[in-house]
């Protein structure tokens, strides 16, 4: 009987830190396991990766699934899934939106406000003699 113990996967680097849909994303650490029975993938938020290349314990790529905001990484070998120190920020949220670095995620713009810039990272108050007064739009009127 063969037994095998797994370790927490650590993640000590991953580049690029920010995307769009379909990038590869490399990550460097320990842990990433060897062999195809480790049961080991990345995860973005709760998304995990397409394409994913692990080349030996402490290398990994893997393709970026579409539709992300900011999200933490995971790595997980054995089941056991480790948060890295590491947060991939989406180049693009919807329009209408920006990204939030606090909560991790696309914000819609609240009434009165507007976003018309995929990497914006807040809402633009409407020009003064303009307004919106719905929420998540990209223009005002």
């Amino acid at each position: 009987v063969r037994t095998f113990t797994y370790f927490p996967a650590t993640v000590t680097n991953v580049s690029p830190l920010s995307g769009q849909d379909n990038v590869t994303v490399q990550f460097w650490g320990s842990n990433f396991g060897v062999s195809s029975d480790d049961n080991f993938f990345i995860q973005f938020g709760g998304k995990i990766c397409t394409q994913i290349n692990r080349y030996n314990d402490s290398y990994a790529t893997c393709v970026v699934p579409p539709n992300l905001g900011p999200v933490t990484v995971y790595v997980s070998v054995g089941g056991w899934i480790n948060a890295s120190p590491f947060t991939f920020v989406h180049d693009a949220c919807p329009l209408g939106t920006f990204a939030d670095h606090t909560t991790m995620s696309c914000v819609p713009c609240r009434a009165g406000f507007y976003n018309d810039q995929p990497l914006a990272q807040r809402c633009q108050p409407c020009p003064h003699d303009s307004y919106q007064n719905q929420t998540q739009q990209s223009f005002c009127y």
